[in-house]
C-alpha cells in the first residue's frame, strides 16, 4: 500500500515539473496586451423583402412563414428606376419591395434595423422630371431643363415632412418617423400600416359598403383632416387606395403629394387620380381644403355605389354625375345632397371645410355628442376628444332641444350639482340605431325649428328607406 502511494506521488511530481517547465519565465510587470481596434461586423440577418421578417442566416427557405411568399424573390423584379432590394439608407433603413408608385415618388416597405421595426419609406421621385439607372448608380437625376423644378420640389417634399412631424399626433393619420436627403433625392420614413385598403374592402363587400358601417368608420377621419388643414397642409391625393383599415380603424396614408395651403405656386400636379381629383388640380390653381373635400366625397361615393365618379373636367360642360341613390346607395336624401354638394365641380360650389361637410352629412343620424372640456362635437364612440385630446367620460347636450329627447344629458354652463346624474355611453343609442321620437316631442321641435333652424341641434330620425321618405 505504501509502495503504491509512493509511486503515485513520484508520478505527480514528474507531471508537475513538466507543466512548469513548459511555462515561460514569469515577469515582474507583464506588459498589457494591445486592445484590438478592429470592429467585428455584426452577423447579417436576411429578411423577407415582402414583409421584412427575419428569415435566419439566408434565403434557404422556400416560403416565408409570415407572408407565405418566396423570400428569394424568384418571381419579382424591381424596375430599373427603383431602389434595388437590400439597399440600406442612412446606414439604418433596409429597403424591400416597392409598395406603390405615384406622381411624386415611390413607396417601399422597409425595416429600421436598429429598432427591428417595420416602416414605410417614401422616396422623392417626381414622374416626368426624374430618371435613374439603378444598375449603374442609385442617384436620382433630373431631366434636361428640369433641374430647378426638381430641386424646388425636393425642398417642398422635405418641408412638408417637417410640418407633418410637428403635427399633433392623430391616430387616423400615418405618423412621420424620420426624413433625410440621400442619393440626390429625399426620403420620408413613416409608420407601416398593417391592413387593407378601403378600395379592397369595398370589393370584398361585393362592390359597396353599407352606409351605416361606412359612416361610422369614416367619421373620425373628418376631425383628423380638419386638424391637418388647420396646420396648413392639404393632402391632394385622398382616394380609397390611400385609406387603410387597420384593426377596424381608418388610417390615411401617403402624404407625398401634400402641399402648404398658403402656397400660391402654379406648379402642375404631375399625375392625378381621375374621378377623385377636383377641377382645380387640372387647372393648376385655387387648391385648398375644399380640394380634399372633393376627393374625400368621391371616395365615399365609390364605397357606396361601387363606381368611380365621372372626371371633374368632363363635368364642366355637362354634368353627368349620377346621384348615389339612383345607383341604389342606402342613404337618405339629406346624405345624398351632402355628397353631391361636396362633389361640386367648382370650388365655390362645395363645402369649404371638412367640418362643414361633416355637419351636413351626419346631421340627424344620432344625437350630437360634444366634448365636456372644449365643447366641440365628437364621434359617438370616441374615448378621447379628437380636438383637445382629453378623455370623454360623459355625454353632453348643446341645447335644450336635445334634452327633450334625453332628459339626463347635461347642458353647457350648468353646475354639476344642479344637474341630474349623467347618462353613460351604454345608455345612449348606438350609431346604427335609429332614434324614435314621441309625437309630442316632434311637435315641439318642429315649432323650434321654424323659429331658429340654424341653431337647433335636434336629433332627427335617420331613416334611409326611400319608401318611408
Amino acid at each position: 500500500m505504501t509502495e503504491d502511494m509512493n509511486k503515485k506521488s513520484d508520478a505527480l511530481t514528474k507531471r508537475e515539473g513538466a507543466i512548469y517547465r513548459d511555462l515561460p519565465p514569469e515577469k515582474e510587470n507583464p506588459a498589457p496586451e494591445p486592445v484590438s481596434t478592429t470592429k467585428i461586423k455584426p452577423k447579417k440577418v436576411a429578411r423577407c423583402p415582402f414583409c421584412m421578417k427575419s428569415v435566419g442566416d439566408g434565403y434557404g427557405i422556400k416560403i416565408c412563414d409570415e407572408c407565405a411568399k418566396n423570400p428569394k424573390f424568384a418571381d419579382y423584379k424591381s424596375s430599373v428606376h427603383q431602389l434595388p432590394l437590400g439597399t440600406v439608407l442612412k446606414n439604418q433603413y433596409l429597403v424591400g419591395r416597392a409598395l406603390g408608385e405615384g406622381g411624386f415618388g415611390i413607396t417601399y416597405i422597409g425595416c429600421d434595423v436598429s429598432l427591428d421595426m417595420k416602416v414605410a419609406i417614401k422616396e422623392y421621385y417626381p414622374v416626368g422630371i426624374s430618371m435613374r439607372q439603378s444598375t449603374m448608380s442609385l442617384n436620382v437625376l433630373s431631366t434636361t431643363n428640369a433641374a430647378d423644378d426638381f430641386e424646388k420640389g425636393k425642398e417642398k417634399f422635405l418641408n412638408e415632412a417637417r410640418i407633418m412631424a410637428r403635427l399633433v399626433k392623430q391616430s387616423e393619420v400615418v405618423s412621420v418617423i424620420d426624413f433625410f436627403e440621400e442619393n440626390n433625392s429625399a426620403y420620408i420614413v413613416m409608420e407601416y400600416i398593417e391592413g387593407t385598403t378601403l378600395k379592397k374592402q369595398t370589393e370584398l363587400k361585393g362592390g359597396r359598403i353599407p352606409s351605416r358601417e361606412l359612416f361610422a368608420m369614416l367619421e373620425p377621419m373628418f376631425g383628423a383632416l380638419q386638424t391637418v388643414h388647420d396646420a396648413g397642409l392639404i393632402h391632394r391625393d385622398i382616394s380609397p387606395d390611400n385609406l387603410m383599415i387597420e384593426n377596424g380603424r381608418l388610417r390615411l396614408i401617403d402624404f407625398g403629394c401634400a402641399r402648404d395651403v398658403s402656397e400660391n405656386s402654379e406648379t402642375q400636379t404631375i399625375t392625378l387620380k381621375h374621378g377623385y381629383a377636383p377641377l382645380e388640380q387640372y387647372q393648376r390653381k385655387g387648391q385648398g381644403p375644399w380640394t380634399d373635400v372633393y376627393a374625400f366625397a368621391a371616395s365615399i361615393y365609390y364605397c357606396l355605389t361601387g363606381q368611380i365618379p365621372e372626371r371633374s373636367v368632363d363635368r364642366i360642360s355637362e354634368d353627368g354625375l349620377i346621384p348615389p341613390r339612383k345607383l341604389h346607395a342606402d342613404i337618405s336624401e339629406q346624405q345624398e345632397k351632402s355628397i353631391m354638394l361636396a362633389l361640386g365641380v367648382r370650388p365655390t360650389d362645395r363645402f369649404q371645410s371638412m367640418k362643414e361637410f361633416h355637419d351636413s352629412l351626419y346631421d340627424g343620424l344620432t344625437i350630437k355628442r360634444y366634448c365636456s372640456s372644449c365643447h366641440k362635437q365628437i364621434g359617438d364612440t370616441a374615448a378621447y376628444c379628437r380636438w383637445c385630446g382629453k378623455p370623454v367620460n360623459e355625454w353632453v347636450a348643446k341645447t335644450a332641444d336635445d334634452r327633450k329627447l334625453f332628459p339626463k344629458l347635461k347642458l353647457f354652463g350648468k353646475k354639476k350639482e344642479d344637474e341630474d346624474e349623467g347618462i353613460t355611453v351604454q345608455d345612449m343609442p348606438s350609431f346604427s340605431e335609429k332614434i324614435s321620437v314621441p309625437d309630442e316631442v316632434k311637435a315641439s321641435t318642429e315649432i323650434i325649428t321654424e323659429e331658429s333652424e340654424g341653431e337647433s341641434c335636434i336629433a332627427k330620425n335617420a331613416d334611409t328607406s326611400s319608401a318611408e321618405e
